[in-house]
């Protein structure tokens, strides 16, 4: 167990060396682990769990540059995101204009069946509302 103590303790002085104040190395050796090192940002901690004291030292060296590197990686899924997201708007304009196409000829094939006594009633309505013009455009 001290030994344990020792290592840990030479694992967490490397990450100061690295310049990585205000956290933490816990080293718990486990053979059925899968991962061999996680980063907790939020409790400023990075989890070792190899079995062998030099491999816990190349573990952490991982975590260490996965950690700096994590800000580069934000960095480019907030670029993603954005493209995604002016994507998806051009998208969408691109379908309402596809759709505005199409309603023209749909509307007027509703206009076909509607019963003459209701079209007129609707073509008044549209008159005293103030949508004579567009009333008569689109019931004609």
């Amino acid at each position: 167990m001290e030994d344990k103590t020792k290592i840990e303790k030479e694992l967490n002085m490397a990450l100061r060396y690295l310049g990585l104040r205000g956290w933490t190395v816990v080293w718990e050796p486990e053979p059925s682990e899968k991962a061999q090192g996680r980063i907790v940002p939020e409790d400023k901690i990075i989890l070792l769990s190899d079995e062998m004291p030099l491999d816990a030292f190349e573990t952490l060296a991982h975590e260490y540059v996965e950690l700096k590197l994590q800000a580069m990686v934000e960095s480019r899924n907030a670029t993603i995101n954005a493209l995604l997201k002016a994507l998806q708007e051009i998208y969408y304009k691109e379908k309402e204009r596809g759709i505005d196409s199409l309603v023209p000829p749909v509307l007027e094939r509703m206009i076909e069946k509607i019963d003459p006594q209701v079209l007129k009633m609707i073509k008044e309505h549209a008159e005293k509302t103030g949508e004579k013009e567009m009333a008569t455009a689109t019931l004609s």
